[in-house]
């Protein structure tokens, strides 16, 4: 528990009654936490490698459809830009 006390010259004081110092076991909590997210980011970067060799194999399999597939996007996003575009000085 962190208490504050004034002393006679206005200065503030903290005093952290039952804390331990840090030590051996707090660092090993430490590095097992962060060995976790460097596991979790280690997937994150594996599944993303596989989602873009699906997409390249997937474009490579049916160039057309993903042609057409970007182009709806496309065409769709740009549709969302100018309504947005539209809409923000009707505030």
């Amino acid at each position: 528990m962190i208490t504050e006390t004034l002393s006679s010259d206005d200065s503030v004081t903290l005093s952290n009654k039952g804390a331990q110092p840090i030590g051996d076991d707090d660092n090993t909590g430490i590095r097992r936490g962060a060995n976790g997210i460097g596991a979790r980011v280690q997937q994150a970067r594996e599944r993303a490698r596989r989602a873009s060799n699906g997409t390249a194999n997937y474009i490579k399999n049916e160039p057309m459809k993903a042609m057409l597939i970007a182009v709806a996007l496309g065409a769709a996003l740009a549709a969302v830009i100018r309504l947005v575009a539209r809409s923000g000085g009707k505030d």
